[in-house]
């Protein structure tokens, strides 16, 4: 009996037993036959679902109140179970509430020599913030830093060192040691972290949030890192790391040349190969269709040319066209080999050959990657935006 039928007959009948005690009333035979036929199975089933409010449970009340959460004990389960966003949540507001340091205050100043011989820096389009770890952070207008900044008897701290001599760079500033990098220093000292904003690295060392990347975290982070990277990795941090951020700042500036006509050439030439190739892929097909569709060549391939079938898709239903799919076929099938000849060209064209020349500074002539110093566990660099670095060579 459905739901349906069920409900009717509750509303005619009033409860379970009443439609038990008049089953013979019941006109729907198959209705009538589950009721005579199954008394036993129906009473248990209503038994199963009704609460039974006899039964003595000791309860302390007191113990279900609602109470603040334990922060402690909240913040190393998401730590065990990796929960970032909600770990990141569960911090900010522990640091809302236990936060008991005075907001620091902010004074704006042409006296360089208020940030005495080490202090820490963050730059703000044209100004920048310092402090010495104590007192009142500075604010300046660039240009009157820059003594300041290319001082050789000055100590200066910053998170991502080469951004920020990008910036200054470009102020035409120099930043000349001593100087540290607490960004480097965490990447050294945590290697497999992955990300070493500010913030994450709050997270991880002060169990805090710093989500505004306050100068003042700068400054706490390399008084934390500092010591710790003298115990063990001095020579690396000094000789090898830091001394590169510089000469990656360099390279970002000057940009890389690329042989644009070359390029254009090669466009003009893949292009060319993709038509041959759509071309003796539609004639092998029978008919023309969307090669870069997967849903037709999976039609094609294992419907109409009925060659050995994949798997299907579990989401979609649709016959699975990847890489390995083809590279299989292929050993024996001329037109999944020419797919994939079409998609190694159609790929390169539209992903480097006429994407590059469109990303080449208008001003320079060049195109201006980022090298990124902490972007792998190994020490290799990485590249982003675009990345330069995942240009296939061998084919």
């Amino acid at each position: 009996i459905g739901e349906k039928g069920a409900k009717a007959l509750i509303e005619r009948f009033g409860s379970i037993e009443a439609c038990l005690e008049h089953a013979a009333d019941v006109t729907a035979k198959r209705q009538r036959e589950s009721l005579e036929n199954n008394r036993e199975q129906i009473m248990l089933s209503r038994e199963l679902v009704v609460l039974d409010t006899a039964v003595d449970v000791d309860i302390d009340w007191e113990q279900l109140r609602v109470r603040p959460p334990d922060r402690d004990a909240l913040v190393a389960l998401y730590r065990e179970l990796d929960f970032t966003t909600l770990l990141k949540a569960q911090l900010q507001a522990a640091t809302n509430v236990d936060q008991d340091r005075a907001p620091i205050e902010i004074v704006q100043t042409d006296e360089t020599d208020r940030l005495g011989d080490s202090f820490a820096f963050v730059l703000r389009e044209d100004r920048l913030l310092g402090w010495t770890g104590e007192g009142p952070m500075y604010e300046f207008e660039l240009e009157k830093v820059r003594g300041l900044l290319s001082d050789p008897t000055k100590h200066k701290v910053a998170h991502n060192l080469k951004a920020a001599m990008i910036q200054l760079n470009r102020h035409g500033i120099d930043l000349v040691p001593p100087y540290d990098d607490s960004m480097l220093m965490a990447f050294l000292l945590m290697p497999n972290r992955g990300k070493y904003t500010i913030d994450e690295l709050a997270n991880e060392l002060f169990g805090q949030s710093a989500s505004d990347g306050g100068l003042d975290w700068v400054w706490r982070l390399h008084q934390d890192l500092r010591p710790k990277i003298q115990h063990d990795l001095e020579d690396l941090y000094t000789r090898i790391e830091l001394p590169l951020a510089p000469v990656l700042a360099a390279m970002e500036e000057v940009g890389i040349l690329l042989d644009v006509p070359v390029l254009e050439s090669m466009s003009e030439t893949i292009g060319t190969e993709i038509e041959g190739l759509t071309a003796a892929i539609y004639e092998l097909a029978g008919e023309a269709f969307n090669i870069n569709s997967p849903k037709q060549l999976g039609v094609i391939l294992f419907e109409k040319l009925n060659l050995p079938p994949s798997k299907k898709l579990k989401k979609s239903g649709q016959y699975s066209t990847g890489v390995e799919v083809l590279e299989d076929l292929a050993e024996n099938y001329e037109l999944p080999r020419l797919i994939l000849e079409y998609r190694q060209r159609a790929k390169f064209k539209s992903t480097y050959v006429d994407v590059l020349p469109k990303l080449i500074d208008s001003e320079h002539g060049r195109l201006h990657t980022s090298l990124n110093q902490t972007g792998a566990a190994t020490g290799r660099l990485s590249s982003s935006d675009p990345n330069l670095q995942n240009i296939p060579v061998r084919t």
